[in-house]
């Protein structure tokens, strides 16, 4: 596809799966040329868009050689602490965390503690694009474990944006991320580092249901610069 940096497929770590937990391990990152320019707000019109072309060519292979895209999926029941309307007490759930590690996010930083903003802009949306593009090959991982239990998915839903934010320390205890992934957690729910993120999917005994994909239309970030333009704002 026209500005797919493509770099390798995705490997289930065989050593690290256990009992209920599964990670995967995307071998290379993969980021989209387009996703990066339209996170920093740079059309092909803009006049820094040569420079910036420039800057994402130069870091391509830094991306390549530190981002650590990996992913732990786990199924769990919804305690009746945990339960809210969209995910009532025993329902079950597949949790899902995924990361591209902290080595672009700390790269960034260094670029713009030494003023260099455009080396720091492009290279934390290419950060972003590639957390994007390990969604895609995590979802095909979500349909291969509901396969094999037997299940369909009713519904995606993100914490924080359809589900309150708790839910994510949920989803990084479930998936047991500190051993499996090696990231953490704040006392304020926030995955450490930044360029991670969790999901929570409410499965079904349908197994026609397979709900597993972002819908930009039950989102509630209506100002988000990748909002696919079919839909209103």
């Amino acid at each position: 596809m026209p500005g797919i940096t493509s770099l390798g497929t995705m490997k289930k770590q065989e050593d690290d799966t256990v009992g209920n937990v599964e990670v995967y391990t995307l071998l290379r990152p993969e980021l989209n040329k387009e996703t990066v320019f339209a996170l920093i707000r740079c059309k092909a019109e803009n006049p820094a868009r040569n420079q910036m072309e420039q800057a994402y060519l130069r870091l391509l292979p830094q991306v390549s050689r530190l981002a650590k895209p990996r992913a732990a999926l786990a199924i769990s029941e919804i305690s009746p602490e945990d339960a809210c309307s969209q995910l009532p007490a025993g329902s079950r759930v597949l949790y899902v965390v995924q990361t591209i590690g902290t080595e672009l996010s700390d790269l960034s930083d260094r670029f713009f503690q030494s003023k260099n903003y455009v080396d720091g802009l492009v290279i934390d949306a290419m950060a972003d694009s590639c957390l994007f593009a390990l969604d895609k090959y995590v979802t095909e991982r979500i349909r291969t474990r509901c396969r094999k239990e037997k299940m369909g998915v009713t519904r995606r839903l993100s914490p924080s944006v359809e589900i309150p934010l708790s839910f994510q320390r949920r989803a990084f205890e479930e998936t047991q991320a500190t051993e499996k992934l090696g990231i953490g957690i704040t006392v304020g729910d926030m995955l450490d580092p930044a360029k991670s993120s969790s999901n929570v999917y409410l499965l079904s005994p349908n197994t026609d249901e397979m709900m597993v994909e972002h819908d930009c239309s039950t989102c509630t970030m209506t100002e988000c610069l990748l909002r696919k333009e079919s839909v209103p704002s």
